[in-house]
């Protein structure tokens, strides 16, 4: 609730900001406004109680004022007298009245009066706000007597306020006043016996006198439900119409045993709902019926009843969500056929009853509910900040099961003629006995509900160890003050001194604590003080009070106080921490003055560590990050245009980091990439076939510096034994270096990789001959792993070679067919091709290199003589894929820097030539072409590093 408030302040101010910038849009956010004004004046009502509420409600009230100002002005200049309708004069002072700001409404009407006297909307209208500010004006007296503590005259002006109320035009706010006149009045009324003073000893009530006003403190049994107040539901389910779900034996009886004891207890049984097995068909626990019933039941529930749910039966959990089998459960759709526990329990919770407790005795595995330690249990810890009680009582903890069994002769019944039962309900039976309680272990004559929680606890865990020699621990959440859940006699024992003495210490600690009590609430005595006790006076209160709780440990006035001396405790160290973190806000100001950003950062982050949830630390948490992203980003700039790339790089990296999403900053650190590599491609390419060894795989591959340059590629006109699809020749721009692999991609790299060895041509010592029988297919996912295990050095990627690129790197500065010349003859040590050593059947080849390469098959690579570039292989050996498709007339068409191949295609492009490969073939200039799943003993491949921006 006070962050809602926080919100809602903070919504103002921003709306008042922008008004003051666009008076024209007031209009239309004057609504917006009177909205979030009621929901705040709402809200700040709601959390009186709070301990620091007077500082909040202060400073809202300084905001509404400010920004009310902001909208008036606002709408005042928008508007303009000269051009504004009766129609929306009325408009406005509707929404204006809608909202509570009567003042600004009855002015709207009075101009729209001033334009058309007669109109009778805006008499109407007037006579609503009339009696709306006289209503008004009535609470804010009864308010203001009540504070100085004139209970008659406040008392009368209720009254008054009240009987007033119901003559009001009906408008949205009148039911809101009407409400906090009758609290009001309900408040004083328990200052109407404040002059009877007398002793009250024989009644229980003692007399406690204050600084400004004496109090009557009524008994402890205030604080205990009366059974005819009590309203319980029922559910017993033992049989079930699935044959998949196994019966239990004392589900329905148990259910049916409770409904006995609280009988006995005096509940009336007009006041219980049951529903189980052992009934007739209209009372068997179905899913709709249980759900209809229950319904009804909640509905039923009123202000200061107990209401009290008992389940029994089968249990399970589906998703973290508990759920009860009803008797009508369908395994096979057990998530609508089965009840929520959950949204039982949330039903529960926001009924009308006072207090409000489930029972579930079922199975059940819920991680998120937190198991009772019985031999350590400290009810303390479910004790809420407000008055009420709202508990979800299991009989076991996560991953546990419980436990029914059958009474042996030596066993202790809860009741003559039952079998046996469930321990968790025996345990229950036993804790609601009318007479020598085993809960009442301080034997006060009184169990309150911690008493009756303890003992079921223990007493379930006993009677599963004695009977089943198992484990079932009862666990309970929720949001619980004790109370006197069964209650027989006053608490005796404490001797009339002593109790006297223990109210001196209580009434100490309530002037020190500076709070009062209305009945069974503590409030704080002065309602307008702007400062509340300081740390060491609380710390008295505190002191005082626990003497008290010393003499009389199970008086509920004296726990209550200590409770919320504690919470006052709590908001004076809170006020410590907001200074703490105020000064570091101040701080961190001041360094980002300085351009100290790290230490501005650290300065707001002390404060958020203090105040999380401070929107304006959160702000300036964002201003320092923004500044300092932004000094980051220039600082990149400067170092870039000085090409000092490590600092561009680390200063770019801050602003990253601060900000990942900032396209400015990215799109910078993209562009310092790429100035890096500029100048990388820059100084390399000096050196073109310059060697470097890169590891793959675990396996040394060296590769070749391919620098940028331009080349003619294909065959000229003149060429007339060329084939068509080289011509015609043209030239081409490679515009970026890149490195290609040395030699052929060998067997020893793609068994490292791939784990297999494809090739026809192996066996021992084979691994450095080049792969074969791979498909284009087969590459690509090759070059694919490569990639996705990170192989490939920074900013840059593997990649299959594109005819351009292979034939540009095979010339190597050349423009004739071979990369040694025109003469076929010249190529002897060059290449592994189809020569006069014949082929594999020892038949001679139709055409031939005229010389021998003395292999019938591949050759280890880089045994033959490289080009210019240093590349090995690139004629014969194998063939080799290449990235393109194969487009006849692409290179007539197509681009002449960089070219990548056709976009779409049938078969992929090959070049080289392998160790059967004629001159005609094994040249610079052949292009072959194949379809991506062919494999064959000719065909390999060789790889690239390219740029890992270049697609």
């Amino acid at each position: 609730m006070l962050l809602g408030v926080k919100q809602s302040v903070e919504e103002l101010g921003l709306l008042a900001f922008g008004l003051l910038k666009i008076p024209s849009s007031a209009h239309r956010a004057s609504a917006l406004f009177f909205h979030t004004y009621a929901n705040l004046e709402r809200d700040c009502v709601m959390i009186k109680q709070k301990s620091n509420r007077r500082k909040l409600m202060e400073f809202a009230c300084v905001i509404l004022e400010l920004v009310a100002l902001s909208v008036i002005i606002c709408l005042y200049f928008s508007i303009g007298k000269s051009d504004v309708s009766v129609d929306q004069y009325l408009a406005s002072a509707q929404t204006a009245f809608k909202s509570g700001i009567y003042d600004h409404a009855s002015r709207r009407v009075d101009e729209a009066l001033a334009l058309q006297p007669n109109n009778d909307e805006a008499k109407r209208l007037r006579d609503q706000i009339s009696n709306a500010q006289k209503l008004c004006k009535l609470v804010d007296q009864v308010q203001v007597d009540y504070q100085a503590g004139r209970y008659g005259s406040a008392k009368n002006f209720a009254k008054e306020a009240l009987e007033f109320a119901s003559t009001v035009v009906p408008h949205p706010n009148r039911d809101a006043l009407e409400e906090h006149a009758r609290n009001l009045l309900e408040t004083l009324s328990d200052y109407s016996s404040v002059n009877r003073v007398s002793d009250n000893r024989e009644k229980g009530l003692g007399t406690r006198r204050h600084t400004t006003r004496e109090v009557i403190v009524e008994p402890r049994e205030r604080m205990s439900s009366p059974t005819d107040n009590w309203h319980i539901f029922l559910v017993g389910t033992s049989q079930y119409s699935n044959d998949v779900v196994r019966s239990l034996k004392y589900a329905a009886s148990d259910a049916i045993r409770l409904k006995q004891r609280f009988m006995e207890l005096g509940v009336k049984e007009s006041n219980i709902t049951i529903l189980t097995t052992d009934h007739d068909a209209k009372q068997h626990p179905d899913k709709e019926k249980i759900e209809i019933r229950y319904k009804e039941y909640i509905e039923s529930l009123q202000e200061g009843s107990l209401a009290l749910v008992f389940l029994s039966g089968h249990g399970l959990q589906l998703e973290n969500v508990p759920y009860y089998l009803p008797r009508d459960y369908n395994p096979d759709k057990p998530r609508d056929r089965a009840v929520s526990i959950k949204e039982m329990f949330s039903m529960l919770e926001k009924s009308k009853a006072s207090l409000k407790f489930m029972l579930v005795d079922a199975c059940r595995d819920d991680a998120d509910s937190k198991a009772i330690d019985n031999s350590s249990f400290d009810p303390a810890h479910l004790v809420a900040q407000d008055v009420k009680a709202v508990a979800l009582f299991q009989s076991c903890s996560e991953n546990e099961r419980s436990y029914e069994f059958s009474f042996q002769e030596n066993t202790s019944r809860s009741e003559e003629g039952a079998n046996g039962s469930g321990a968790f309900t025996e345990a229950i039976l036993k804790g609601l006995t009318v007479c020598d309680n085993p809960a009442d272990q301080d034997k006060d004559r009184c169990v309150t509900f911690f008493e009756f929680v303890e003992f079921v606890c223990k007493e379930t865990t006993k009677l599963a160890k004695e009977q089943q020699n198992t484990k079932q621990t009862p666990c309970i959440e929720g949001s619980i003050n004790n109370f006197n859940l069964l209650t027989n006699l006053t608490r005796d024992g404490i001797s009339y001194d002593d109790q006297k003495r223990a109210d001196q210490y209580y009434k100490t600690a309530l002037e020190l604590s500076q709070i009062t009590v209305t009945g069974d609430s503590l409030i704080p005595s002065l309602m307008n003080a702007r400062t509340q006790p300081d740390k060491a006076t609380l710390e008295n209160a505190l002191s005082q009070i626990s003497l008290a709780i010393e003499i009389d440990s199970k008086n509920n006035d004296y726990l209550n106080l200590r409770n919320y001396i504690n919470r006052a405790l709590e908001d004076a160290e809170e006020t410590i921490r907001e200074q703490k973190a105020n000064d570091a806000y101040n701080q961190s100001v001041q360094l980002l003055k300085q351009k100290d950003f790290d230490g501005a950062l650290e300065q707001i982050g002390q404060a958020l560590s203090y105040a999380p949830d401070n929107q304006q630390y959160q702000a300036q948490k964002d201003k320092v990050c923004r500044e300092k992203a932004s000094y980051a980003e220039k600082n990149a700039r400067d170092a870039l245009d000085d090409n000092d790339f490590a600092t561009a790089r680390q200063q770019i990296e801050i602003a990253c980091k601060l900000f990942p999403e900032n396209q400015d900053y990215l799109d910078l650190k993209d562009k310092i990439r790429q100035a890096e590599r500029d100048k990388e491609y820059e100084s390399t390419t000096k050196s073109a076939g310059f060697r470097q060894i890169f590891k793959i795989a675990g396996v040394d591959v060296p590769f070749r510096w391919i620098p940028s340059g331009s080349f003619k590629m294909g065959s000229p006109q003149s060429d007339e034994d060329a084939p068509k699809q080289e011509k015609p020749q043209y030239s081409v721009t490679i515009s970026r270096g890149f490195w290609m692999a040395e030699t052929e991609t060998t067997q020893e790299l793609w068994k490292a990789v791939a784990g297999f060895n494809p090739s026809k041509y192996q066996d021992d010592n084979s691994l450095q001959f080049p792969v074969e029988n791979v498909s284009w297919n087969d590459c690509d996912v090759f070059i694919r792993h490569l990639n996705s295990q990170g192989y490939a050095p920074t900013g840059w990627k593997f990649s299959l070679h594109t005819e351009a690129q292979w034939e540009y790197a095979c010339r190597a500065g050349t423009s004739t067919i071979f990369y040694w010349g025109d003469k076929i003859a010249d190529g002897e040590g060059y290449l592994n091709g189809a020569d006069l050593a014949g082929g594999p059947n020892g038949k001679g080849w139709e055409e031939a290199f005229p010389f021998s390469d003395y292999s019938q098959g591949t050759s280890p690579v880089g045994k033959f003589k490289p080009n210019a570039f240093g590349l090995s292989d690139m004629l014969g050996n194998v063939k080799e894929w290449l990235s393109d498709w194969y487009g006849g007339l692409y290179y007539v068409r197509g681009p002449h820097t960089d070219p990548q191949g056709p976009q779409y295609g049938v078969r992929r492009v090959v070049r080289g030539g392998g160790w059967n490969s004629p001159p005609s073939v094994a040249n610079s200039i052949y292009r072959g072409l194949e379809l991506e799943d062919y494999s064959t003993s000719t065909l390999g491949f060789r790889v690239a590093l390219v740029p890992n921006d270049v697609e």
